[in-house]
């Protein structure tokens, strides 16, 4: 059986998590297929301000969580599947925390946030 602590503990995609927070928080989806990437990015960014992000470990397989030094200035990319750092390292394979996407929600609801395109 599985307690309510193992599901918090349970990785998700962090583009999926991304998708999740962007619904949470504005009511609603991506206005197109355009735009799904960029909104992607931007959402996790914003999640990577306030929560713990991870990438695959090399040599376990298992989660290795990236360092708060890891994710300053960097770029998400890909619909939020990739982050180049500003040291030109680049992961994949992201993914965060359940437990830390729910309170990732709570606090960028808390602060009002908005997610707003880039004009092109």
């Amino acid at each position: 059986m599985v307690s309510a602590a193992n599901i918090g503990d349970q990785h998700l995609a962090l583009s999926t998590a991304a998708a999740v927070v962007y619904h949470q928080i504005t009511g609603t989806t991506a206005a197109s297929a355009a735009d799904v990437d960029e909104i992607l990015n931007l959402v996790a960014h914003a999640i990577a301000n306030v929560a713990p992000i991870y990438t695959a470990d090399r040599a376990s397989g298992g989660p290795r969580q990236l360092a708060p030094i890891e994710l300053i200035h960097c770029r998400f990319e890909r619909g939020a599947t990739v982050v180049k750092t500003s040291f030109g390292l680049e992961y994949g394979q992201l993914s965060m925390r359940r437990s830390d996407m729910r309170a990732a929600i709570a606090i960028l609801k808390g602060a009002g946030l908005h997610f707003t395109r880039r004009s092109r």
